[in-house]
């Protein structure tokens, strides 16, 4: 099994999208939830959460597969090709598989995730499986052949091809997909692997058993082709800080282009069953569940951070040439509303009671660096949100500066106009030249309209133009 989560960006805010989707007959919800996780943490992706939760999970319904023209039914065998090419990567190799199902995760931060499936069907060998994995990553590239399985011969040119293409931009324009954050003429170029591998053998002698383990999950995690040799640093199990080992037959690899579970077959028939039945189902509903919440935490982080980006650049080191753009200021509040939130809502530290979960858990945050992105924001937002915090001290202290000139006016007419009446009342105009008096009132008033200008010029509300 592995599943290929495909990440996007709608432009839609949460609640416009969430009544969209639940209003079309292209997806179902779905009423799965994860075992042995805190009760708050296992309801986060649900609609049974209301406002508690910060994601909804869907499944493509039939009618749903006909009108975003899915290319397969669940029960219907694919074919994926690939020969007569040159370069790394370029053994040919033939496998069939299945789409039993379809998700699609979305989340309040406007993030959201298709997952495709894939089951094969009795792979001829693992070297098959892991060039598959690595064709799936360039899904809508090209790169390799879809065909459907009609019981011919496969090489024939009766053999009907088909593409996901289709499907994924009837996906865009239906969510209103503003952006899969990698992207080439408004496709994905860049996809993720979720899988796992269960092996009848593997090697005995301990030297080639663990290489062969470390190989395996190298290219499991990264989805890189079988011809890509790691480094000889990856061949430490004990060291590797991107492998676990929960038990001895079972491993885990995690990189930031997915994640690989690793399980082979001992001599125990109660392990068997285990690794048969309940393992795998444990890795489609607990820990893909937990993959998906820190996907969805990684990538609200980098929307958060291209939008910051997207800033002009003057704004950064001009206070002048901030204070005079309002939309700049309000991005920026935007921004820092959604750290805030971000923290809040969708960056959590503790989710299980399971220990394998955690760790886990903690190791795909920490091979994501989500502690560490999300700290680079905060400060660089900080620091944004202390330009706008320095504007709105300068303009406070011009509006203190206006009201306190304004008063000094006001004070000083009204003296001026009590000393006016005091002079009419002694009939001392009468008695001292009354043109003389005038006079020097009117001095007086023009001398303080002067003063009250440059006051007011000062603090900016007053403009002079120059000639």
């Amino acid at each position: 099994m592995v599943r290929l989560v495909i990440p996007f960006e709608f432009v839609a805010d949460y609640a416009t999208t969430s009544a969209i989707i639940r209003r079309s007959l292209h997806w179902e919800a779905t009423s799965k939830l994860p075992r042995d996780l805190y009760p708050h943490i296992k309801h986060l992706i649900s609609l049974k959460n209301g406002d508690r939760s910060i994601g909804e999970h869907y499944l493509l319904t039939e009618a749903g597969s006909k009108e975003l023209a899915f290319p397969l039914q669940p029960t219907e065998l694919g074919i994926l090709r690939k020969h007569q090419s040159r370069g790394p990567g370029s053994s040919d190799f033939v496998i069939r598989f299945k789409v039993p199902e379809v998700n699609l995760y979305f989340f309040e931060s406007c993030v959201g995730f298709v997952v495709l499936e894939f089951v094969y069907v009795e792979p001829e060998s693992l070297d098959a499986v892991e060039m598959a994995n690595y064709q799936l990553k360039k899904l809508s590239l090209g790169k390799c052949k879809f065909l459907y399985d009609k019981g011919i011969e496969i090489r024939t040119k009766k053999t009907e091809s088909f593409s996901f293409i289709p499907f994924l931009n009837a996906v865009t324009t239906s969510l209103e997909v503003v952006s899969f954050f990698d992207d080439e003429d408004r496709l994905p170029r860049h996809c993720f692997l979720f899988s796992y591998l269960l092996l009848d053998h593997i090697p005995e002698n301990d030297v080639d058993r663990n290489r062969f383990i470390t190989e395996t999950l190298f290219r499991g995690r990264n989805g890189v082709h079988n011809e890509y040799v790691p480094s000889y640093m990856e061949y430490n199990l004990e060291q590797n800080p991107y492998l676990l080992n929960f038990v001895h037959n079972i491993f885990w690899g995690i990189s930031q282009e997915g994640a690989c579970c690793l399980a082979y077959i001992t001599k125990s028939t109660s392990q068997e069953f285990f690794l048969k039945s309940r393992l795998p189902e444990n890795i489609r509903s607990t820990y893909f569940y937990l993959y998906m919440l820190a996907m969805a935490q990684r990538f609200s982080l980098l929307s958060i951070a291209r939008k910051t980006a997207a800033l002009p650049g003057n704004v950064r080191y001009s206070i002048e040439k901030l204070k005079q753009d309002d939309a700049v200021i309000m991005k920026i509040d935007a921004l820092r509303q959604d750290i805030v939130l971000y923290g809040l809502r969708i960056n959590y530290l503790q989710v299980a009671y399971n220990y394998h979960y955690t760790i886990f858990y903690e190791k795909l945050r920490d091979v994501f660096r989500l502690d560490i992105q999300h700290a680079e924001l905060e400060v660089e937002l900080n620091n944004l949100g202390s330009l706008i915090g320095m504007i709105e001290q300068r303009k406070q202290k011009n509006f203190e500066l206006l009201i306190l000139a304004i008063a000094t006016v006001f004070a000083l007419v009204s003296v001026l106009s009590a000393g006016l009446d005091f002079f009419n009342k002694m009939n001392w105009f009468d008695k001292i030249c009354p043109f003389h008096s005038l006079a020097s009132l009117g001095l007086a008033i023009g001398f303080l309209l002067l003063i009250s200008f440059f006051a007011l010029k000062k603090t900016g509300l007053v403009k002079t133009r120059k000639f």
